[in-house]
């Protein structure tokens, strides 16, 4: 999807702004969306900060997880204008829905609950692993002061620490002007994760749940979120993803059994911030989206 802005289209077709502007809000209205009443059986859902004039600053994304392309926008992420957009659908195809992806944020899974009764929700893996990413960096931060001696090692390796412990270098030494001696990827990781308990603990915690998710071993995955929930030394961030992985823990699992992520949702979401970059109206940034993505053909409209 290339940039364009309603000024280049403009010029492109030999019209005015004014005038793109118009054909831009009459498409994006929603009697112009033809679904015939019917929704994706698998579908992601996540919100993106899309323009000023979004409600709640930020718009909803629904995409068919079978042909990977945008099903429709949303402008706004709020439950009740989800609940009211989805109830424009009847009950029975509400029904039909089988498998919604989605990301972390807990009051999506009671609202999809409520509306799609026989729908398998997911938790999206990637989130998992970032929010215990986070954590470990946000413990690496705070450490990052220069009244600490390793203050410089802290800041200057911190892609180390965040690394899957698999692919660190044991083998091969060069010499290292911070720690003045010869030393491996793997050396500089131990040395850093001993200065410190708690970061000690927030690595491991890291590095653990990373290797369980991509190996989809569940029961590694579980021992370390309950063994590691009421651990005193780990930091708070750390705790409170643990405490989400837990209370989210049914749709957590479900992605251990199944293939379907968010991954393509995200994606979408980066296609659509560069092709819709400067647009100020959400009105408009929805229509150049449904054109380029042909959820909108105005030809075969006519």
């Amino acid at each position: 999807m290339q940039k364009g802005s309603e000024k280049d289209i403009a010029k492109r077709n030999n019209v005015s702004p004014n005038h793109v502007n118009r054909i831009l809000d009459q498409i994006s209205e929603d009697k112009l969306v033809k679904n015939y009443g019917k929704l994706p059986k698998k579908m992601g859902i996540d919100e993106f900060n899309a323009t000023k004039d979004t409600i709640s600053k930020m718009a909803f994304i629904i995409v068919n997880q079978e042909n990977r392309n945008i099903f429709d926008i949303n402008n706004s992420r709020l439950s009740i204008d989800i609940e009211k957009y989805f109830k424009r659908y009847s009950r029975q195809e509400r029904d039909k829905v089988e498998i919604i992806t989605m990301d972390l944020y807990k009051s999506y899974y009671k609202l999809m609950h409520s509306l799609f009764k026989h729908a398998t929700l997911i938790s999206d893996r990637f989130h998992v692993i970032i929010q215990v990413r986070n954590a470990l960096d946000n413990t690496r931060v705070k450490l990052c002061n220069k009244n600490n001696p390793n203050y410089k090692k802290m800041k200057k390796y911190w892609k180390l620490l965040l690394k899957k412990e698999s692919e660190l270098d044991n083998v091969d030494k060069k010499y290292n002007k911070h720690f003045k001696k010869e030393m491996t990827q793997k050396d500089i990781v131990t040395y850093l994760i001993n200065t410190d308990t708690t970061l000690y603990n927030d690595y491991q915690i890291y590095q653990g749940i990373d290797k369980a998710v991509n190996n989809k071993d569940k029961e590694t995955y579980l021992n370390i979120v309950h063994n590691n929930i009421k651990n005193k030394n780990i930091s708070k961030k750390m705790k409170k993803a643990l405490k989400t992985f837990n209370n989210l823990e049914e749709y957590i699992l479900n992605s251990f059994d199944y293939e379907y992520s968010n991954g393509i949702v995200e994606g979408t979401n980066n296609v659509i911030k560069h092709a819709a970059c400067g647009y100020k109206k959400f009105s408009h940034l929805k229509a150049r989206v449904m054109l380029v993505k042909g959820i909108y053909n105005p030809i075969k409209q006519n």
